[in-house]
């Protein structure tokens, strides 16, 4: 899709990013192939714990959106976690929309 942009996540994307995320993880829906709903109870994430997610020097959560329409809903999440000799992939979700 050319219209699709991969950029890194910033402050204005925090409450896209908590619907985003809530939504694939806590959400039983059959499109969404990461709902830990069965399994745990409450929101995934918040505000509070995804700003100090960004906040970490080692940290960077990149987003997918379509460009040119910044009033869309975040389509996905990817975040990594840098160590000294690892790298960890972890908030990873799609729009089950997608």
């Amino acid at each position: 899709m050319k219209n699709l942009s991969l950029r890194t996540a910033n402050s204005s994307d925090i409450q896209k990013l908590v619907i985003l995320i809530n939504q694939a993880y806590r959400t039983n829906d059959s499109a969404s192939w990461t709902s830990e709903e069965g399994i745990v109870a409450g929101a995934r994430i918040n505000e509070q714990q995804l700003l100090h997610f960004l906040a970490q020097k080692n940290v960077r959560l990149f987003v997918a959106d379509v460009k040119d329409n910044p009033q869309q809903a975040l389509l996905g999440c990817i975040g990594l976690t840098f160590q000294q000799d690892t790298v960890e992939i972890g908030t990873f979700c799609v729009a089950s929309s997608w």
